[in-house]
C-alpha cells in the first residue's frame, strides 16, 4: 500500500506535470541539466523533511500559527540546502539564485504540509513528501535536459548536436518563454498518455 501511494504521488499526481503547482522555478532555472537536477534535489529535501517535521510536531501547527510554522520549518531545510550549495557548489548556487531560499515558500511545499503532514502519521507524510519531491525532480530534469539540448546543443555538458547547431543554437529555449513552451508540451503529453487524456 505504501509503495502504490508513493508511486502515485510521483506519476499520477505529479505536481509539475499533472497538478501544475509550484512551477515558477521550473521555468526560471532549468536551462541546463545540472540546474534541473540541483533544483529538484532541493525540493525533494525540503518537501520530504518538511512533511516529516510538521507531522511529528503537528500539535504546534494550529490556528494563526499554522502558516508561520510551515514557513519556518521549510525555511530551516531550505537554508541548509542553500548553505551546502554556497559552500560546495558555487556555480550552481549563483545560477539558482533567489530560488534556493524561495523554495521555503513554494506553494507545493506549503500545500503538502497542509494536505498531508497535518492529516497523516509521520511515515505516510514522509512518503508523501518524498513522492511529490521525486515527481518534481523528474519533471525538472525532463524540462532542463530538453532546454539544454535545444538551447545549447549539449546534454549534461556533452556535445550531442553538430558544431553547426552549437554555433547557432535555438536560444529561445534557453529563455523562460522557451521553458514555458516545453513545460506546456510536456504537460499535454503527460495528460494524454499518463492520465488517459483526463484533465
Amino acid at each position: 500500500m505504501k509503495e502504490s501511494f508513493f508511486l502515485r504521488s510521483i506519476m499520477k499526481d505529479n505536481a509539475v506535470l499533472g497538478i501544475v503547482i509550484g512551477v515558477c522555478p521550473v521555468l526560471a532555472v532549468t536551462r541546463t541539466g545540472q540546474e534541473g537536477l540541483a533544483l529538484g534535489l532541493v525540493m525533494v529535501m525540503v518537501i520530504f523533511l518538511g512533511n516529516l517535521t510538521v507531522s511529528i510536531f503537528k500539535k504546534f501547527a494550529t490556528g494563526g500559527v499554522k502558516i508561520p510554522f510551515f514557513i519556518m520549518t521549510a525555511a530551516l531545510y531550505a537554508s541548509i540546502m542553500e548553505a551546502y550549495f554556497r559552500i560546495y557548489q558555487r556555480p550552481l548556487y549563483h545560477n539558482l539564485g533567489i530560488f534556493l531560499p524561495l523554495s521555503a515558500v513554494n506553494c507545493l511545499v506549503i500545500w503538502r504540509m497542509d494536505e498531508s503532514a497535518l492529516r497523516n502519521p509521520p511515515l505516510r507524510s514522509a512518503l508523501d513528501g518524498l513522492g511529490f519531491g521525486v515527481g518534481f525532480l523528474a519533471a525538472t530534469i525532463c524540462v532542463s535536459l530538453i532546454r539544454e539540448l535545444l538551447g545549447k546543443g549539449i546534454l549534461l555538458g556533452w556535445p550531442l548536436l553538430g558544431p553547426g547547431f552549437r554555433d547557432a543554437p535555438m536560444l529561445f529555449f534557453a529563455s523562460p518563454a522557451g521553458g514555458f513552451l516545453i513545460l506546456g508540451l510536456l504537460v499535454a503529453l503527460y495528460k494524454k498518455f499518463l492520465k488517459g487524456g483526463k484533465s
